[in-house]
């Protein structure tokens, strides 16, 4: 299967997320675009149909629940208490009244509010358009995708130490993390390695998620991250369309 990913960061969570869903999901293909909460939030319904108009078969929408407050560009990052309900919210508000998006595809908008309890959707009668499988997906991720690097703390250990002793990874859940990027940072500026010792995230986020593919670890990012095994499991679901 033909699936398309949007999500943030073109040079950030792109790569990850092509590097971990190609080696868990060998058999199917992935159309993965990285860019801007901004851009989701304003121009998803057009991004949504670009990728199908590019034979994507199924889509799923990935975005970051932080950071949030009124410095942000988008109205759904404004509430300074985060909100993946709210956000979700807006999001399919967007997609409801898109006068970009085919039928079908507003009619799984629709599904999809009127699932979650939307007004004014949670009062209207809304079938599933396709059968039960959902043409496309929406993950919210609390609360950034940078968490998902913190699942193995032996491994970033194993990591820091390249090149000389380093102190014990003592990394907080995944989910649980507001600013992994700031933790990294900190934490492998204790190491030796000779890379990561100078981390940020656009150049060194690959070079973790290679060790966790090259050391048969993605399978434990998918049990300490709940929204990291939403991703797959909702990618499990579509099957082989």
């Amino acid at each position: 299967m033909r699936i398309g990913i949007l999500c943030e960061g073109e040079k950030t969570d792109e790569p990850v997320l092509r590097l971990l869903l190609e080696h868990v999901f060998p058999a199917h293909e992935f159309v993965i675009r990285g860019v801007s909460k901004a851009v989701i939030f304003s121009g998803g319904d057009l991004e949504l149909a670009r990728m199908f108009d590019q034979g994507a078969e199924r889509v799923l929408i990935l975005w970051d629940l932080l950071p949030t407050g009124y410095q942000m560009p988008v109205t759904a990052q404004w509430n300074e208490r985060p909100s993946r309900r709210e956000q979700r919210q807006k999001l399919l508000e967007l997609l409801c009244k898109s006068d970009h998006l085919p039928e079908h595809l507003r009619r799984q908008a629709y599904f999809h509010a009127h699932r979650y309890g939307f007004p004014p959707f949670h009062e209207m009668p809304v079938e599933h358009p396709n059968s039960g499988s959902h043409y496309f997906r929406l993950v919210c991720v609390c609360y950034t995708a940078d968490g998902w690097l913190l699942a193995d703390e032996g491994l970033l250990t194993n990591l820091a130490s390249q090149g000389g002793p380093a102190p014990r990874c003592a990394a907080p859940y995944p989910d649980e993390c507001p600013n992994p990027v700031a933790f990294l940072t900190k934490y492998y500026k204790q190491g030796r390695h000779r890379r990561l010792k100078f981390y940020n995230k656009a150049d060194h986020n690959i070079v973790i998620a290679t060790a966790y593919r090259d050391q048969d670890k993605i399978k434990v990012i998918k049990r300490r991250s709940n929204s990291f095994r939403y991703l797959v499991e909702a990618i499990e679901g579509w099957g082989q369309v």
